[in-house]
């Protein structure tokens, strides 16, 4: 590849100029180095799950039994990794008092996921891990943006959202 962006600078100074040829080989380069170098810094980021299982250690009370949706395919779920008992209810059947959710699987909160991407999609961690998969959509207009609160299910509010490298985790708590 090296050779080949050589060569290609060659031919087009010798045809456009010295200036055009540096200016095609900054735009040839200009997006993958960006790319890259933005994924490293993200790379380098704790993952969110760890901060998440901290501070669920520190503000739910001991003995509470957390609703989660993890499969454990993606790791578990920070609420285990804090100490606590889960059961997977990922659409709070079960109306438990506090939920914690990756944004890797499906939960209430999959459209803000899913949904708010641009024309083009990028398929990225936060983008529900596996299902760009199945998803045959590449092109799409954007539609109205939503926001998580739009999504949280009626008597619930959203007391924390930890983002970092890895997914986001949204920790819910029901509002008696």
């Amino acid at each position: 590849m090296a050779l080949g962006a050589y060569s290609m600078f060659h031919i087009l100074r010798a045809k456009l100029g010295n200036n055009a040829a540096i200016f095609c080989a900054f735009i040839f380069f200009a997006q993958p180095s960006y790319a890259f170098g933005t994924s490293a810094l993200h790379d380098l980021k704790q993952d969110s799950r760890i901060p998440a299982s901290s501070w669920i250690k520190e503000n739910i009370p001991n003995g509470t039994v957390i609703g989660i949706e993890n499969r454990n395919c993606s790791n578990v779920s920070p609420a285990v990794t804090a100490g606590f008992q889960t059961e997977i209810d990922a659409f709070l059947d079960q109306k438990k008092e506090y939920y914690v959710f990756v944004s890797y699987w499906e939960t209430p909160f999959d459209d803000f996921y899913r949904k708010n991407v641009g024309i083009f999609q990028v398929v990225d961690q936060k983008y529900l891990h596996f299902y760009h998969f199945n998803d045959k959509t590449i092109f799409r207009l954007p539609k109205e943006k939503l926001s998580l609160n739009d999504l949280t299910p009626t008597g619930y509010e959203i007391i924390k959202v930890i983002s970092s490298n890895g997914p986001d985790v949204i920790i819910l708590k029901r509002i008696d």
